[in-house]
């Protein structure tokens, strides 16, 4: 992180830290820190009516306990007490979310979460949970066991997430007639370039697709699952086909939007939908 992002980092965890540790002086694991202020001092005991020293600027130190704006160090093979404020960390240990994990604000709410294998930066550790910081700097905590050294392996997709991952990955992406993928689709090939990312073989048009054989034909909306390919039709020919994307959602390339977006089963859809093939 540059100096400026960790100074307001210092300032957030300083925050949470005061306001999650309570009266009493938290334990941390060490967090190794430097003082940030030409005017910091080291005093004896949490109060600035204690016997104090000067610091110098940029004098390394490791924070041990925290309580009431105050930081214990240890200085020349003593305890010590400095301003919290006077401090910023020089360190913090890179880890990875074990498993999909809430982060927490210092009452202990919900502030956000993490998937398997995210990347953030442990701190300390403080009330039997971690002290993280995220790349950007936010910080919050995460309970123990919730982290790990090593990134997880991530885990294989299926053909089917694969498809999705690319379709989400579309949206906005121009409509066209006259196609020309993957800068523009209409929307079979919008459907067949999705399933050809997964190693699917989808045929040119709608009708086609809709015709393929070689795939499940489902013929109700109750049925359908996650990377279906569905078709629609105005008159008597199938002239739209779109993917599944699960709870009623499918991802298109729509001529009246101009461009690929999700829609949902219902209105138009629903009442002019023929069936869906599951590749």
């Amino acid at each position: 992180m540059h100096n400026r992002t960790m100074k307001r980092l210092i300032c957030a965890l300083l925050v949470a830290i005061m306001a999650f540790a309570c009266s009493a002086p938290a334990a941390l694991a060490s967090v190794p820190a430097k003082v940030s202020s030409s005017s910091a001092r080291a005093y004896k005991s949490a109060s600035t009516d204690s016997a104090s020293l000067k610091l110098p600027k940029n004098l390394k130190l490791s924070i041990t306990a925290v309580a009431g704006g105050w930081a214990k160090v240890k200085y020349k093979g003593k305890a010590a007490y400095v301003r919290l404020d006077k401090l910023s960390p020089t360190k913090k240990a890179k880890r990875y979310a074990s498993d999909d994990a809430n982060v927490y604000d210092s009452s202990g709410d919900k502030i956000g979460s993490v998937s398997k294998g995210a990347t953030v930066y442990l701190l300390g550790t403080i009330g039997g949970h971690y002290c993280v910081a995220s790349s950007s700097g936010s910080v919050g905590f995460m309970k123990s066991g919730t982290l790990s050294k090593k990134k997880p392996a991530a885990p294989k997709l299926s053909k089917v997430d694969k498809v999705l991952i690319v379709a989400k990955s579309l949206l906005g992406t121009k409509y066209a007639l006259s196609d020309n993928p993957p800068n523009s689709f209409n929307c079979s090939s919008f459907v067949q370039y999705c399933m050809g990312k997964a190693g699917i073989s989808m045929k040119g048009t709608a009708a086609d697709q809709a015709a393929d054989s070689r795939y499940k034909l489902i013929k109700s909306i109750s049925d359908l699952k996650k990377g279906d390919v569905l078709f629609f039709a105005e008159g008597k020919t199938i002239d739209h086909s779109a993917i599944y994307i699960g709870d009623g959602e499918f991802v298109e390339a729509s001529a009246n939007a101009g461009k690929v977006q999700t829609n949902t089963l219902t209105d138009w859809y629903r009442s002019h939908f023929i069936c869906a093939r599951r590749p």
